[in-house]
This record gives structure tokens, C-alpha cells and sequence, in this order.
């Protein structure tokens, strides 16, 4: 069992992978804020510390927020803990990764209602699409929202996402 770290605990243990990386020689040029901020949006974006660097290679600062990003993982998994990105960073990889969990999923949560689905970030996009993939029948999904309403794009949202929503769901009304 885990717990979930609330926004007032992150930058404790963001600060203490910042000083692990610090005592191995390397400089750490920001703020635990704004790692936060950054590793929170490579999670939203289902990356993780090797991706970071393979993606985004005209970030010069990506090396060092990689190896935070992984000592930062070490040390909440040492607690058995976990941030809020962690939530849909880990059940996205693990419906992606294991098709007998993905199944059981499905079948478990076989209607989804989203809300505010102008909002939803990559991570939660691909969520959907792993509990509801876009072929078959019976898809028994339904999303709610208005593209004119989007407000969340600082925090990793993507009005592209509702406007793919007809492509993707081609049965959809």
C-alpha cells in the first residue's frame, strides 16, 4: 500500500533528491518548485527520466532533471509513496504493458464519464484509451465538454484531445 503526497510534502521530497544529486558533484540549477513543476508536467505527458532526454534534446538543463526525476522516484518508492502525476503515470503504463490487468479493467469499469474532457492532459488521454480502445461496439463512454472552455493548457492540457475525440470515437453521437 502507498500514500499519496499532497502538494505541501513534494518539496521536502523534492529537496532531498536534490541534495542527493548535489553530494554526487552535479549542479542542480532550479528550485524544488520548479522541478516539481517540470517532472509533474514529463509525468502528465506519460514520460519518464530517459524519455525526457531522448525528447526534448534542446533543453540543456533535461540531464540534471532526469537524474532528480530518478533519484526523486527512488526515494518516494523507499516510502511506499506516491505523487498525484504518479496516480496516471503508473496505471497507464501498467494497462499498456499488461493485457490481462488492462481486460480485468475493462470489464470492471465498463462505463467511463468524463467531464471537462477539453481539460484532459496526455497521460489522462490515454487512460481513456486504454479502458475504452477506439475499435468495437458497446464502447460506453461518454464525455462531456466544451473547447471554448479550455483553461488547464499550463498544467499539461490539450484541446487537441477533445477535438480528436469524433476520429477516435468514430460511433460516437
Amino acid at each position: 500500500a502507498c500514500t499519496i503526497v499532497d502538494d505541501r510534502e513534494r518539496p521536502y521530497w523534492m529537496s532531498e533528491a536534490i541534495r542527493a544529486i548535489v553530494r554526487t558533484g552535479q549542479a542542480v540549477p532550479l528550485k524544488p518548485g520548479q522541478l516539481i513543476e517540470r517532472i509533474g508536467y514529463f509525468k502528465q505527458q506519460m514520460m519518464g527520466p530517459d524519455d525526457i532526454i531522448r525528447a526534448d534534446t534542446y533543453r540543456t538543463d533535461n540531464g540534471v532533471i532526469s537524474l532528480i526525476y530518478r533519484e526523486y522516484q527512488k526515494l518516494l518508492a523507499s516510502q511506499h509513496l506516491l505523487d498525484y502525476e504518479d496516480l496516471i503515470f503508473n496505471v497507464v503504463r501498467l494497462l499498456e504493458s499488461d493485457p490481462g490487468f488492462r481486460s480485468a479493467c475493462q470489464k470492471r469499469f465498463c462505463h467511463i464519464f468524463v467531464d471537462e474532457y477539453q481539460d484532459v492532459n496526455f497521460g489522462q488521454y490515454r487512460l481513456v484509451r486504454a479502458l475504452r480502445p477506439t475499435v468495437g461496439k458497446d464502447q460506453n463512454l461518454c464525455v462531456i465538454g466544451d473547447p471554448d472552455q479550455a483553461i488547464y493548457g499550463f498544467r499539461g492540457s490539450d484541446v487537441h484531445f477533445f477535438n480528436q475525440f469524433s476520429q477516435d470515437y468514430p460511433g460516437a453521437l
